[in-house]
């Protein structure tokens, strides 16, 4: 498929509205509905666990009981105990609310968040009550079949907000009693690539203590979001009278590396945008937009409004206005936006707006 044609099936799958089933790039989930999201993945190798939507009022409900064990200990990779799970590329931020009710004695269990590649490839940042006080725990396995622990904190609170944040190959780990006042608690390096799968996970380990009551782990939302992608301008504005060429440079980041970008463009603005399926576009949809959908990369206006990213997930749209071609915009804005996707188009991103002034 050229670019020409591929141009060409986004224009027709947006004409025909047929973009319900493509995701943005944040995930949200605030488990308040009958059913878990689509988007999630339950994974249960241990075959004892369960869960419950509903289980509170707005929670999500993981219950593990004694008999599997979830980890095999510190010599060796750790077991993949219960989780649910969405997947992610690049850098990203996962937050979670979490609540327990375990009693303040060894018994190894634990809830929080999960980021997960294989046995010898995962990270969990938990609330646990495996030291003989109650503690919130960093550890995973560092692409050496180890488990390692990163960060030990005392707290007591039954209830808090967790959050790792993972920039390059740096996994930080925060927590809060409120959700608005963060304790940055560990960092690890981790020079992991390709897809992850990030989530909520609640385990029980045998081989630590002996209490034979459930692990239970209430969960109010889980939040996943991705930076922003970001398109620029080399200029403020164009002549009317002059006219010129635009060059608006994107940096979608390398885990985007590969995939497309289009283009497009407004004369009205960028609020409210108009919907992709989940996928607001910061734009509104009128004339431009249409005219640019309808035209990618058309010579001596639209030259490079369709492309691929390069390797480093960067690309350059251009832009090309003849001399007097504005001169009835005078005065008002023209607002730019690219839509990133791969070839499949399964999943759409749109950049942050550009708006440009047009003077005489």
């Amino acid at each position: 498929m050229n670019r020409r044609s591929t141009g060409i099936t986004l224009f027709s799958a947006l004409s025909l509205c047929l973009c319900s089933s493509l995701a943005s790039a944040q995930f949200h989930d605030d488990f308040t509905g009958s059913k878990l999201d689509p988007a999630w993945t339950w994974s249960d190798p241990g075959n004892d666990a369960s869960f419950k939507l509903g289980a509170l009022p707005g929670r999500f409900r993981m219950i593990v009981p004694p008999g599997n064990d979830h980890t095999t200990g510190h010599q060796a990779p750790l077991y993949a105990g219960p989780m649910l799970t969405v997947p992610a590329k690049g850098d990203f931020t996962i937050t979670t609310h979490v609540a327990v009710n375990y009693p303040p004695v060894p018994a190894a269990k634990e809830s929080g968040l999960m980021i997960w590649k294989d046995r010898s490839n995962n990270l969990q940042f938990k609330r646990t009550n495996a030291f003989n006080s109650q503690n919130l725990l960093y550890y995973g396995n560092i692409a050496n079949a180890r488990t390692s622990f990163h960060g030990n904190i005392r707290l007591s609170a039954n209830e808090l907000y967790l959050r790792i944040t993972r920039k390059g190959a740096t996994f930080t780990a925060f927590h809060s009693l409120d959700g608005k006042n963060w304790t940055r608690d560990a960092s690890v390096n981790w020079n992991v690539s390709g897809t992850l799968n990030v989530g909520i996970a609640t385990s029980f380990w045998l081989w630590f203590g002996t209490n034979k009551t459930p692990a239970t782990g209430d969960y109010l939302f889980f939040d996943l979001e991705t930076p922003k992608a970001t398109l620029s301008s080399l200029r403020a504005g164009i002549s009317a009278s002059g006219g010129g060429t635009i060059d608006l440079p994107m940096d979608m980041g390398v885990a985007r590396a590969g995939e497309f970008y289009f283009l497009l463009g407004s004369l009205s603005g960028t609020k409210p945008g108009f919907k992709i399926g989940n996928l607001t576009v910061p734009l509104n949809s009128d004339a431009l937009t249409n005219l640019m959908l309808s035209l990618p990369n058309l010579p001596g206006l639209f030259p490079n409004t369709f492309g691929k990213l390069d390797s480093t997930g960067r690309g350059v749209a251009k832009l090309i206005m003849p001399a007097g071609l504005l001169t009835p915009l005078v005065g008002r804005g023209m607002s730019f936006a690219a839509v990133i996707f791969p070839p499949s188009l399964q999943t759409l991103h749109a950049t942050t707006p550009v708006e440009l002034a047009i003077a005489k």
